[in-house]
């Protein structure tokens, strides 16, 4: 027999047998195990979201709506969408079963298509023919609450994770989170003691009522109930010393803080009088016994002013740019943060500085910071300025960055270590019993109607229009500091599209060349046509060019360099697609042989480990 074909055969042979063998111990040994070798962990699930998965009581239903049929010629949406399914599948696994996965493909006029719609999923429009496409998820749990991601956005993917994790979190959930409120400025509605009328609640607070069970709290209050997991501080102003106590220890027993402390509230003036017509803007309260314990501080006499953050506002007829109201684009937002999340624009005014100082035990992670062309100024200049200009004038940047939202987390000491009373010293906490999370915010005025929304009133209907992502900025800190502290801590996914980057760097090595040819016989061609010209000009009585001997082979010679070059510029594109194919062929080695032979030497390995240790087993 040839020895060619001999040698054929037992390689095919010795394929089948890798292929079958990697198949069977996939099966018997490895059934259920993943080893995920991506640089950022992209096909596994965090710890937090195991931890969810693992507390799920009662069984959770997912309905993952795509349009499968309507995207067969949309290979970007069908492979997100494929990464989307493994995933879930993926949190099935986890789950125990207590998690039921139905993959629907919601055709045109069926009636997985009218469930979709019910469930409030958002189609979008593949074109004029009235194609849609859907690609959302719908959650229910055994009392038939529901939640939705109307729209898998692929430009949210590295949070991908998290809202579906989020998904089941609120699925699990008995009832709405409760979550203290202590609010200074009247956000929650109140009496205006002047005009004795009702103050109406702010929007983005009349929007957290109906998903929150908001507990409002006194300033004087000297302890804070144990159902609420989230506190939140809206411009506190004459909170006593037993409730700063109070504070300190929901933090130190795991409670979440979040805190809007402002040091120039447009929102909150002293009264208006006779004599005093044009009253001062009133600061938040010194909360800094609280935060210097914890590792940073906020100090309520400085606003920071930002030159290339700074708003142009409509005053007197002209336009004037206010350097005390911000407003923030992506460029001074963390956008690898949750709570950043698709967004694009945040309005601030008159906003503080958080510094951090230096405690080891303590992260301080910025989410919102000014630009360097900043510099800070006495808040009181904010009080009464009908003059913005002024501002402008004195303005000298300092080139620092201030940090003008921070998320705090970390080993947090008690502020009041030294001052506990005998009667508190026994359940007294010294120490945050595990990490604290904190949420600061040097601006109160972020949350008001005037800086986000417009409210206007059809039919006796109130309607809001957003026009910045305040609001959208609130809901993501809430719902992030009121979720499971597994929420809190979850990575945001690495992004799953990455380039080749070998072949790209073969393609650029090749273009170079390529390139370089190109030039090199633009030249020549620029040179011989400038010779041709000049040859033109001599011609015989009939008009035919008259060309010398010399002349005729040096248009020869370059007819031979121009079929030359051409021939290397082929090259060239030959070897570049030479290269690419014998990459190509590694990884498919790599794939078809060397992954199997690993599994094969790790099975073996598995079995002879087994055997000694029965034979152990049995000697003893």
């Amino acid at each position: 027999m040839n020895k060619n074909k001999l040698f054929s055969r037992l390689g095919f042979v010795l394929l089948a047998v890798t292929f079958v063998s990697a198949i069977m111990i996939n099966q018997w040994l490895f059934k259920g195990v993943r080893l995920d070798l991506t640089e950022n962990g992209l096909y596994s699930v965090s710890e937090g979201t195991e931890n969810i998965l693992v507390s799920i009581d009662e069984p959770i239903n997912l309905y993952f709506f795509f349009s499968e049929k309507a995207t067969s010629d949309e290979p970007g949406i069908r492979s997100y969408a494929t990464r989307v399914r493994e995933l879930l599948e993926e949190y099935q696994s986890l789950s125990y079963d207590k998690i039921r996965l139905h993959v629907i493909d919601p055709e045109p006029f069926s009636e997985d298509e009218d469930r979709a719609t019910e469930f409030g999923l958002q189609a979008v429009a593949k074109n004029t023919q009235g194609d849609d496409i859907y690609f959302g998820l719908a959650g229910t749990n055994s009392v038939d609450d529901k939640q939705v991601m109307p729209f898998f956005h692929p430009d949210k993917e590295a949070f991908l994770e998290y809202d579906i994790s989020k998904l089941i979190y609120q699925l699990n959930q008995a009832k709405k989170p409760k979550i203290g409120l202590i609010d200074g400025v009247s956000a929650n509605g109140g009496m205006d003691m002047l005009s004795r009328q009702p103050k109406p609640r702010w929007v983005i607070l009349e929007q957290m009522s109906q998903l929150f069970d908001i507990q409002a709290l006194d300033k004087d209050i000297d302890a804070i109930s144990e159902d609420i997991n989230t506190l939140l501080l809206i411009q506190p102003k004459g909170l006593t010393e037993k409730a700063m106590y109070a504070i300190d220890q929901f933090v130190l027993r795991g409670g979440r803080l979040i805190v809007f402390n402002d040091p120039s509230a447009s929102v909150d003036r002293a009264p208006a009088s006779q004599q005093n017509p044009f009253p001062r803007i009133l600061p938040g309260q010194d909360l800094n016994k609280l935060f210097n314990a914890w590792g940073f501080n906020l100090d309520i006499n400085k606003v920071v002013l930002d030159n290339d953050a700074g708003m142009f506002l409509n005053t007197d007829g002209r336009a004037q740019k206010f350097l005390s109201i911000l407003s923030m684009g992506e460029a001074r937002m963390d956008k690898s943060s949750l709570l950043i999340s698709g967004l694009e624009s945040i309005n601030f005014d008159g906003v503080g500085a958080i510094e951090p100082l230096d405690q080891e035990s303590i992260s301080i992670s910025p989410v919102i910071t000014s630009s360097q062309n900043s510099m800070t100024v006495d808040s009181e200049r904010l009080s009464f300025l009908p003059d913005p200009s002024v501002l402008n004038k004195d303005f000298v940047a300092d080139d620092k960055q201030y940090i003008i939202a921070a998320h705090i987390k970390g080993q947090f000491k008690s502020a009041f270590e030294n001052s506990v009373s005998e009667e508190q010293k026994e359940s007294h906490l010294s120490t945050s019993t595990g990490e604290a999370n904190i949420f600061v915010v040097a601006d109160v005025d972020v949350l008001s109607d005037r800086l986000w929304v417009q409210v206007q009133n059809v039919f006796g209907q109130q309607f809001a229009s957003a026009f910045a992502d305040n609001g959208d900025f609130f809901f993501n800190l809430v719902d992030v500091m009121s979720g499971s502290s597994d929420l809190i801590g979850l990575r945001g996914r690495g992004r799953y599209s990455r380039p080749f980057e070998l072949v790209n760097n073969l393609r650029l090595q090749a273009e170079a060349q390529f390139l370089s040819k190109e030039e090199e016989l633009k030249q020549r061609l620029e040179e011989t046509e400038t010779q041709l010209a000049e040859l033109q000009a001599s011609v015989d009585e009939q008009g035919a060019m008259v060309l010398s001997p010399e002349q005729e082979k040096a248009i020869a010679e370059f007819q031979q360099q121009k079929l030359q070059i051409r021939k290397e510029l082929r090259l060239v594109q030959h070897q570049l697609a030479r290269d690419i194919e014998a990459l190509g062929n590694q990884l498919a080695f790599i794939n078809a042989f060397f992954v199997p032979i690993v599994l094969v030497v790790l099975a073996l390995v598995s079995m002879l480990l087994r055997r000694r240790l029965l034979t152990q087993y049995n000697r003893k």
